[in-house]
């Protein structure tokens, strides 16, 4: 065969070839290319082809068992997302960015109440049935994750349920980003938290978060209601011995009694602590202070019958009832309702009765707040001082110290009293910091009136200090530092402590004062036989000085009962070695009692009222010079008995 005739031959070949593989173009591999000819380039050819061929279609099964095992395993993973999207009754929504459209799962649309729609609806759909309050907060939340500032969408909100009412919503969900990084989809899930917001757990009632809501609503609506907060009284102390079962048993008891009494309209809701709320709305013509009045009175009613405990155990309760009307205020806020309700039932647990909360409650209240401020600046700028009340000898006659008690002098508030600003530091956690302003303000007060006057080089300051201060661990320690600082004599400082400060802390008590005794400090036990006066601490207590309260001094010559008291404190001081100081002289009939018992200090408004250190120097010379008009005289009828311990 001439090459001619070769080539016309393989030409035929391939045509023949390429007419077989025209059936590949359906996507038919299944072929086998057969010709014929004896041409060995043809023959290789078509069986190179063939060989092509079956390898296209091995990997075309290959792809069909994998594509079917893929579809398997998507259908399982739907089902599966499906049940768990089902058994938690979420609702699903998807955002296509693109097109701007959310389409939502059939649960959403139970959640709000509506018949599910088939085609996706516009952003405004959903946002529309978002409460207006919460739509600015869950549109920043949106508009974070799909600008990438946050990598989760977390926001609840409540949405408005077709057949009344709000309730809420738990929104997480992520955002999918095309390949330039702009959202392509947000999706996510939606929860119905409103029963996890809303009501108390232990009890079932509703909680203090559903409370406010209502009360909102109402006075958006600008109607009339009334708020009442009760606290029992007993139950802090009682669930601290009883177990879980027993307190749950006990606070379901008491919501049951409450939810038989209350009238179906009126909200009852649980409180954190131990504390329940009544929200009652007013109707038309009727007057909210009379409701109110029948409500307090049913809610003390209903403690009157003993409470089961556990077994055969009961207990009485009591309330502290307080209460705000909406009609006596205006322009009223939740949380001015909140606040208000609950500041009067503070001063109903104080006072024992019902408190509704009026103007000279909200003036008080703001003056404490007004004075909490003052009292803070007013630390820090100096404005609180000592004041120096003398401490005169009966035998002597002779001034031998000062007590300093703090005064708050405020440039426009006047002279506050210390009865009004030192609760208001114990209840802010500034009394530490009033206690060590007056420490240091009397020391540096004393040293500069010795330093200018030879007459007060003996004279001592007696310094009172508050729990708190000595129960800092480092208190001891601060004060030996202060006074080396200040370059001041420690035997002329006293401290004062009183007979409270020892009940529950009496070993790290002893422990500081016995610290600032070995220092050269004295210590005096303050109002004695006023608080938890017992003999068998007496004795342990590192004390130099006790003090008679003056409630014991107060007209004792009219008193022949706080006479025997007063001798039988004087008599057990000088059996314990121990100087003595009565407080609270007012009268010379009181002073000629004191003079009667024995050798003693004193102190009271009849020698001096409390001065501020700019006026001890003329005190001092006035007294050294004799020109005071209230200097004792010891008593010429009875004979001074001798104290074991000399005076200071």
């Amino acid at each position: 065969m001439n090459k001619q005739a070769s080539a016309a031959d393989l030409q035929q070949v391939i045509m023949s070839i390429s007419d077989q593989l025209c059936a590949t173009v359906d996507n038919d591999y299944d072929i086998h290319i057969s010709v014929d000819t004896d041409d060995i380039h043809g023959q290789k050819l078509s069986l190179l082809i063939n060989f092509l061929l079956e390898n296209v279609r091995r990997h075309n099964r290959e792809l069909l068992q994998l594509n079917e095992d893929l579809e398997a395993r998507v259908k399982e993973r739907t089902e599966q997302l499906d049940m768990v999207i089902s058994g938690s009754s979420d609702g699903v929504w998807i955002w296509d960015a693109a097109k701007d459209s959310v389409s939502f799962s059939g649960h959403w649309y139970q959640m709000a109440g509506e018949k599910a729609l088939d085609d996706p609806q516009s952003p405004e759909y959903w946002l529309s049935r978002v409460h207006p309050k919460d739509v600015v907060r869950l549109k920043a939340a949106i508009r974070a994750v799909m600008e990438g500032s946050k990598a989760n969408l977390n926001a609840e909100y409540r949405i408005r349920h077709q057949s009344g009412g709000y309730r809420w919503m738990l929104c997480r969900g992520v955002c999918h980003r095309n390949e330039m990084g702009f959202p392509k989809l947000l999706a996510g899930t939606q929860t119905d938290i409103t029963y996890l917001r809303s009501v108390d757990p232990q009890t079932g009632l509703p909680n203090e978060h559903y409370l406010k809501e209502r009360v909102e609503d109402l006075l958006e609506a600008n109607l009339p209601f009334y708020t009442i907060v009760f606290t029992v009284r007993q139950l802090s102390s009682l669930t601290e011995s009883l177990d879980q079962q027993s307190t749950e048993a006990l606070h379901q008891e008491i919501s049951q009694r409450l939810l038989d009494q209350s009238h179906f309209t009126r909200l009852l809701a649980r409180l954190p602590g131990n504390s329940y709320a009544l929200l009652g709305q007013v109707s038309e013509g009727d007057n909210p202070h009379d409701q109110l009045q029948i409500e307090c009175s049913r809610i003390q009613q209903i403690f009157n019958t003993p409470y089961h405990i556990r077994g055969d155990s009961t207990q009485l309760l009591s309330a502290s009832v307080g209460a705000l009307v909406s009609t006596d205020w205006e322009n009223l806020t939740v949380e001015e309702v909140s606040k208000g309700t609950w500041l009067a039932e503070k001063t109903a647990r104080q006072t024992g009765k019902v408190c509704i909360y009026n103007q000279a409650l909200h003036q008080s209240h703001q003056r404490r707040l007004t004075l909490e401020k003052e009292l803070h600046l007013g630390l820090e700028n100096g404005m609180v001082k000592p004041y120096f009340q003398p401490i005169v000898s009966s035998t002597a006659q002779k001034l031998v110290g000062f007590e300093a008690l703090a005064r708050f002098e405020h440039p426009q508030m006047g002279m506050i009293s210390p009865g009004e600003f030192v609760p208001v530091a114990e209840q802010s956690g500034m009394m530490c910091d009033l206690g060590n302003a007056i420490l240091r303000g009397s020391i540096a007060g004393l040293k500069r009136l010795k330093a200018t006057l030879p007459a007060a080089a003996e004279l001592y300051v007696s310094v009172n200090i508050s729990v708190l201060q000595l129960m800092s661990e480092q208190f001891a320690r601060q004060l030996i530092q202060m006074t080396d600082d200040i370059g001041f004599d420690r035997q002329y400082l006293r401290l004062e402590v009183t007979e409270s400060l020892f009940v529950e802390n009496m070993e790290q008590a002893v422990q500081q004062l016995a610290q600032l005794r070995a220092a050269g400090i004295g210590i005096a036990l303050d109002d004695f036989g006023t608080g938890y006066s017992s003999l068998s601490y007496l004795r342990r207590l590192p004390i130099d000085v006790l003090k008679i309260d003056r409630s014991f001094v107060t007209r004792s010559h009219e008193d022949e009962s706080n006479v025997a008291i007063l001798r039988t404190v004087y008599d057990l001081a000088r059996e314990l070695s121990l100087e003595v100081i009565a407080e609270g002289i007012e009268s010379r009939e009181e002073l000629d009692v004191l003079n009667s018992l024995g050798p003693m200090s004193l102190q009271g408004y009849y020698f001096s009222k409390p001065l501020p250190e700019k006026m001890l120097g003329d005190f001092l010379s006035a007294w050294t010079k004799g020109n005071s008009p209230r200097q004792p005289q010891a008593d010429t009828k009875t004979a001074p008995r001798q104290q074991t311990r000399p005076s200071s």
